[in-house]
């Protein structure tokens, strides 16, 4: 797997990025994913409709726990954040 990571070009960072993208797309991580990870799944999945057709398509096409979960996803985040500069 590292090798084929290697040809694409693709680092932690991106391979991360990707599975997160993923996992929001189709609304689940799999037991066992990283919070982080998790955490960005959710983000994106809300960011991406709302780039994809808006802030009120976001809102209409993500049921309100999926909403919430973006909104506790925020609060993770900048909560990590906080912690780092400390």
């Amino acid at each position: 797997m590292e090798e084929v990571r290697r040809r694409a070009g693709l680092d932690e960072l991106h391979v991360i990025w990707n599975h997160a993208a993923d996992y929001g797309a189709d609304g689940e991580a799999p037991e066992g994913t990283p919070r982080g990870i998790v955490q960005l799944s959710y983000l994106l999945r809300f960011y991406n409709s709302a780039m994809g057709g808006g802030l009120g398509f976001a809102v209409e096409v993500n049921e309100p726990f999926r909403l919430k979960r973006a909104m506790d996803a925020m609060r993770y985040r900048i909560g990590s954040t906080r912690r780092a500069r400390s």
